[in-house]
């Protein structure tokens, strides 16, 4: 059994004909089956037509055996109500009753596709137009990017002039969201997810990861406690940027407005803020001869000093090549990973947070 907790920014997780799909925004593979991996960057839907899985990415594929193959496009894909759809020298045709119609026009520089449940998207210059199947496409936005359609064609998730925007396709209402749709259910945030999906419940953030006997501060931007297997600070205590161990507890800093706090499973207390050049930001934090120092991306180096932080020439840092690690998840890129009662917990700098058995 695998518990996902918290993802980072670009990846998302579809279920299609009972079988799970995983993307880390470069690769896509199926959770049990890591000789299954195909490179498949910008991975934004993947649905089932009658000939098999097909993955909508910057091009449309079918999974083959090893290597992704490119999809005829006028392989129909079957929608509500016994319609098919499909895409053919720049039209859009739907069929119902052995009858075919053509639906709309794939103008200059447009791309259509068929998403989940039959929904016809077409995306371009001219801005958004959705249709459920068999019906002609409707224009939703002007300005729209990230589309994202429900397995079941029931809704759509886009980026739009006011920021992003979930609608029901039935009923035409709309609800606003946060930030980037990387699946139907699943949107990005400040690096991070809000998912129903996965069930994490809240808008979560990723935070650099730092580990203190078996506490992790890191994945959805929270302090971890994995011998309770739960997080034990609220979302957003752990910044993006830079952590580390520090005292009871941890150091945690956002690399670029260099604005950070002392977190512990108590709570928030002490916090600063670093006096960053303009041009620069931190990119890593360290407890070293008995002292606590960031270092920038110039090579600026400061030191915590009676409750501020002073310019100092900064130790060498530790530089640390994250390992592959194989979970049922498929190959996973960790940043580290602590056995703990028969399970493995293993994460990364970017949101991800994942508990394995302690035998793979």
């Amino acid at each position: 059994m695998i518990d996902l907790f918290a993802a980072g920014w670009g990846e998302g997780w579809w279920r299609v004909r009972g079988r799970s799909y995983v993307s880390d925004g470069e690769r896509l593979w199926t959770p049990g089956r890591p000789a299954g991996v195909w490179q498949l960057p910008g991975v934004h839907q993947v649905v089932a037509d009658r000939v098999g899985v097909r993955v909508l990415a910057g091009r449309d594929v079918r999974l083959g055996a090893g290597r992704p193959v490119p999809v005829n496009r006028a392989d129909p894909v079957p929608g509500d109500g016994g319609v098919t759809s499909w895409v053919a020298d720049g039209y859009v045709y739907c069929a119902r009753g052995g009858r075919t119609r053509a639906v709309d026009v794939v103008g200059p520089g447009e791309r259509a596709w068929i998403g989940g449940g039959g929904v016809v998207v077409v995306e371009g210059p001219a801005g958004l137009r959705v249709g459920r199947p068999g019906q002609t496409p409707r224009s939703l936005a002007e300005e729209a990017a990230g589309v994202r359609v429900a397995d079941d064609g029931s809704a759509v998730a886009f980026v739009g002039p006011t920021g992003t925007v979930r609608q029901d396709l039935e009923t035409g209402e709309r609800s606003a969201g946060v930030g980037l749709p990387v699946s139907d259910r699943v949107v990005a945030r400040d690096g991070g997810l809000w998912s129903g999906r996965l069930r994490l419940g809240a808008a979560v953030s990723e935070g650099t990861s730092a580990l203190r006997g078996h506490l992790l501060a890191g994945p959805a931007g929270r302090v971890w406690d994995l011998a309770a297997g739960r997080p034990v600070t609220a979302p957003g205590t752990v910044l993006a940027g830079a952590t580390t161990v520090a005292g009871d507890g941890f150091l945690t800093v956002d690399g670029e407005t260099g604005r950070g706090h002392f977190v512990s499973p108590g709570g928030i207390r002490d916090g600063f803020t670093v006096p960053l050049d303009p041009e620069d930001v931190v990119t890593s934090a360290l407890e070293a001869d008995g002292a606590l120092w960031l270092v920038t991306a110039s090579g600026a180096g400061f030191r915590w000093e009676r409750g501020a932080w002073s310019p100092a020439e900064p130790p060498p840092v530790r530089r640390v090549r994250p390992s592959v690690v194989t979970t049922e998840l498929g190959p996973f890129p960790g940043a580290g990973q602590l056995h703990l009662a028969g399970v493995r917990w293993v994460w990364n700098d970017v949101g991800w947070l994942v508990r394995t058995s302690a035998e793979r």
